[in-house]
């Protein structure tokens, strides 16, 4: 860490007795940093449910309290929260709503906690599990090469037949994603590596097809407004293709802090990092770079 983490929980520490600072060991061969660090504060670890959550997350004061009551009324053996984002910059706030409608997408909440579904994600971000349903699943050290562990747990516990549940939860935490451009365009790549692991090529294609639906509208228009005075009919095609995507992820925006519907009107430009983001990683090879550490996903 550099952002003088150790000395501020040594700080607390004076203050609190229960805070407790661990001393990280030497990242292993074939771990990536975070899920090491989970596994070790796992091994620091004694009470029946454990909670993880990233260094960006900040709690609500009763956010533990009242998920662990959730949790135990409904017989789950772990909940993880859909919180508030948090964005810094124009790109990431572009970026962001549009990243989450995909995500949502591709694991549609009603899938992902009905346990006769395949399909299991988890948030990394709030995850707290019950001590015994973690040890079952092999914990972070099933997933410790995993760049997107959250996927990987989240399915990891489906396999077992663990009961959990992944809940709207934004009024108890809110998490910082995306620092800075180069981190956005890491974080990107990142998350983009775990479905990339099948059919890849078919991704480009994908990637090709997004593209060309987000650009059209906006050309289709320019081209007419350029040749000659468009007609009614050709405006409206464009004006609904143009307001489609902006729709689409007004949900996911209104998910930030504060929530500003207008980051939906980006969610164009959004689409097109989060396509180009896809045909880079295709096309330039596995490495990724994140948290100061390269990696090459199994």
């Amino acid at each position: 860490s550099t952002d003088r983490t150790s000395q501020i929980i040594q700080d607390i520490q004076t203050k609190d007795s229960r805070m407790k600072l661990v001393r990280g060991r030497e990242l292993p061969s074939g771990w990536v940093g975070k899920n090491w660090a989970c596994h070790q504060g796992f091994e620091q670890s004694h009470h029946d449910w454990i909670l993880f959550i990233d260094s960006d997350t900040r709690l609500e004061r009763s956010a533990v309290a009242s998920s662990l009551e959730y949790a135990k009324k409904r017989g789950l053996d772990a909940l993880s929260l859909v919180t508030l984002a948090e964005y810094s910059g124009f790109l990431a706030r572009a970026v962001g709503p549009t990243l989450t409608w995909l995500i949502r997408l591709a694991y549609p909440l009603r899938k992902v906690n009905d346990p006769s579904e395949k399909i299991g994600i988890v948030i990394g971000g709030f995850l707290m599990i019950k001590r015994s349903a973690y040890i079952e699943i092999g914990g972070h050290e099933a997933v410790k090469g995993e760049l997107v562990e959250d996927k990987e747990i989240g399915m990891n516990l489906k396999a077992h037949g663990i009961p959990y549940r992944l809940a709207i939860g934004r009024e108890y935490a809110v998490i910082g994603l995306f620092t800075g451009e180069q981190g956005l365009w890491n974080s990107l790549r990142r998350v983009i590596t775990n479905p990339l692991k099948r059919a890849r090529w078919s991704k480009l294609v994908i990637a090709f097809v997004g593209l060309l639906l987000l650009l059209f509208p906006a050309a289709f228009l320019l081209v007419n407004l350029m040749i000659g005075e468009p007609s009614t009919t050709e405006l409206l095609i464009a004006a609904v293709s143009l307001s489609a995507p902006v729709a689409i992820v007004s949900y996911d925006a209104s998910g930030t802090t504060p929530p500003r519907y207008r980051y939906a009107f980006l969610a164009t430009l959004g689409g097109v990092i989060v396509m180009l983001a896809i045909a880079r990683q295709v096309l330039g090879g596995n490495e990724v770079g994140w948290r100061g550490r390269n990696y090459v996903p199994p």
